[in-house]
């Protein structure tokens, strides 16, 4: 959920123009970790490996399935890349002197000298009031709020400039959003948000509207894509239901969705031997899209990591959308994540205490329920990977695996009751067993089993400040086709415990969040004659009145 901030906007009723620094709903602000690795770098050897593993998993997927996979291949990436680099070196920009707005009044509303600004009394010092009263913003005690370069007296305006170009001889096309220039000096948060993301709002009034592809990354004046390190994509989010004006009144996509339509994170970005910051733009295979139903609004935070005091860097964000009128297959998205009442409301974030002086691993786990029938053709994972162990989705009820009974509740400090994560993991999956053992027996109609767990080999030496870390990156799980049906549930587990990589000297507070991602198609041969060929943009899943029941008396125990 967003923080309350303080907001200006056109009398008038034009859409304003806003440069905020936000606290997204599947993004705490957590700084990340600087890890001292004790493994050494990949090899040629072991990444040629992996790259023949990843393509030999594409290759054994039914076709729609494989077709979702090899989307995430190197050579895919590049070829989506290279497009988008293309069609963006054809846009005849201008970028916007002080004296006028970047783009048309009728989409946006800029004042002349700058884009409004506004920071938030819950954001001091880059992170909130809350964090910093449980220390947890030491790594980033004085830097400066988001968006402090464009509160500086003397700083140059940030300016939004929108370039639309053909895609291909069918009438498909490209949009372009750049916003900048933002101006670095290390160890600082930069952020922005606007209205009418891609400026669809006025080409829905006249049609539908299908995204086939879309990226986000920072970019530098010629439009090169910058990296992590120096510049971290903290998070991203293009949606039509999360709105800076109102962020705690309940919206919903005019199909009565709860739409988070695109976000990246930090974590997107992949290997550089396994495409690097290509893998921040994503394409559907041809033919599929998603269906916008309503405008979007974007927001997203830029995190300059280098030292304080470091050399002038400017840099901007880049936005970029490929979207046709033609009817497509339809692809809907899924974000499921484990959920607390930590701000006293349904929130997927949680503060772990993680300490060298005694072991801290922790179980989280959620039950959910589907609400519509499809089929998983891509599945993927957010967390703060420096202290997330391994993720799991499972088709096995909190029941079946008796998680209450042993475990007390959905979050559990595990040497507190005796156990860790690894005798944690070797329990849930005896249960799996016997839920399986029992099924076959039974012949439900629902299988238990591990459908997706997270990929171990993710992290990459790099180099920052003259010192050399490890930084997580994006590797595509491995991860089979799944076909649920309405009322099937989803129960996600969370290992959490300080990785090996790093080497903890005091007391940490972590904001720790799980969230599962999923690309969802109609299914259509299996299960009933209800199926429908349509399915919504968005899936949304319900916890259980199991799950829910857990939340009131466990919310609040780590801060004991």
């Amino acid at each position: 959920m967003l923080s309350p901030l303080s907001r200006r906007f056109s009398s008038a009723g034009v859409p304003a123009l806003l440069v905020l620094a936000t606290l997204a709903l599947l993004a705490g602000k957590s700084a990340p970790p600087r890890l001292n690795h004790t493994k050494s770098a990949h090899t040629v050897e072991d990444t040629t490996k992996a790259l023949l593993e990843d393509e030999m998993y594409c290759a054994s997927k039914d076709p729609v399935s494989a077709a979702f996979c090899r989307e995430d291949l190197p050579k895919y990436r590049a070829e989506i890349v290279q497009q988008l680099f293309d069609r963006r070196l054809q846009c005849e920009r201008s970028i916007s002197s002080r004296s006028g707005p970047a783009v048309p009044l009728l989409e946006f509303y800029s004042n002349q000298s700058r884009p409004w600004t506004s920071t938030s009394p819950f954001m001091k010092q880059s992170e909130s009031s809350w964090e910093k009263g449980f220390e947890y913003s030491a790594r980033y005690a004085q830097a400066n709020t988001s968006v402090g370069d464009s509160m500086r007296p003397g700083q140059p305006g940030l300016y939004l400039d929108r370039c639309e170009v053909p895609a291909n001889a069918e009438g498909d096309a490209w949009t372009f959003d750049r916003f900048g220039p933002y101006k670095g000096h290390g160890h600082e948060w930069h952020g922005g948000g606007w209205m009418d993301a891609g400026g669809f709002a006025s080409k829905l009034a006249k049609g539908s509207v299908w995204v086939t592809a879309m990226g986000f990354y920072p970019a530098d004046a010629d439009g090169n894509m910058i990296g992590f390190p120096p510049i971290e994509v903290h998070h991203m989010h293009a949606s039509s239901c999360q709105h800076l004006r109102n962020p705690y009144v309940p919206q919903l996509a005019s199909d009565g969705t709860y739409a988070i339509e695109f976000d990246l994170h930090g974590d997107r970005q992949c290997p550089k031997a396994m495409g690097g910051m290509n893998c921040t733009v994503r394409a559907f295979p041809p033919g599929f899209g998603m269906l916008l139903t309503d405008p979007l609004e974007t927001f997203f935070d830029l995190i300059d990591v280098r030292a304080a005091g470091s050399s002038t860097l400017l840099f901007y964000s880049q936005h970029a959308y490929r979207w046709t009128r033609r009817t497509q297959r339809p692809v809907a998205k899924m974000v499921a994540g484990i959920h607390t009442n930590s701000f006293g409301y349904l929130h997927d974030d949680y503060l772990l205490t993680f300490d060298a002086s005694k072991p801290h691993e922790y179980l989280y786990w959620s039950e959910q329920e589907f609400k519509f029938t499809g089929s998983f053709v891509n599945l993927y994972w957010h967390t703060h990977h420096g202290y997330t162990d391994d993720m799991w989705a499972t088709s096995a009820t909190a029941d079946d695996l008796q998680l209450m009974g042993t475990f007390g509740g959905a979050f559990v400090d595990l040497p507190s009751i005796g156990w860790d994560t690894s005798s944690a993991k070797h329990f849930i999956l005896e249960r799996i067993a016997a839920a399986q053992e029992k099924c076959h027996q039974n012949k439900c109609l629902s299988y238990p089993a591990v459908r997706c767990s997270m990929a171990q080999d993710r992290w990459e030496s790099a180099e920052i400040d003259d010192t050399r870390d490890y930084f997580s990156r994006y590797r595509h799980p491995h991860c089979a086709r799944w076909d649920f049906k309405k009322g099937d549930v989803l129960t996600i587990f969370s290992f959490h415990k300080a990785q090996s990589h790093l080497r903890l000297t005091t007391k940490e507070l972590r904001w720790m969040h799980t969230a599962l991602y999923g690309f969802v198609i109609p299914t259509l041969d299996v299960f009933d004659d209800n199926i429908s060929s349509t399915i919504p943009h968005m899936l949304n899943l319900a916890p259980t009145p199991l799950y829910l029941k857990q939340l009131g008396g466990h919310a609040g125990w780590w801060e004991n």
